[in-house]
């Protein structure tokens, strides 16, 4: 029942992101958990991937 939030500020949230699009792109049976608990949260996050690969992962990666 528990949800693994990843938060990270300016590269620390670029870092956070990164890592749930990794995870989330994991299998179950890889990670030992299911992949759909990722998420991540940066706070002045600097752009670091395209505008496509942002928008496809907008239900899981926040930046505020």
């Amino acid at each position: 029942g528990f949800k693994l939030k990843l938060v990270g500020h300016s590269l620390g949230g670029a870092t956070a992101a990164l890592l749930a699009i990794m995870l989330r792109k994991r299998s179950k049976q890889e990670l030992g958990f299911s992949p759909d608990i990722v998420s991540s949260v940066g706070f002045g996050t600097p752009p670091c991937v395209s505008k496509e690969l942002a928008e496809s992962c907008t239900e899981f990666v926040s930046s505020v």
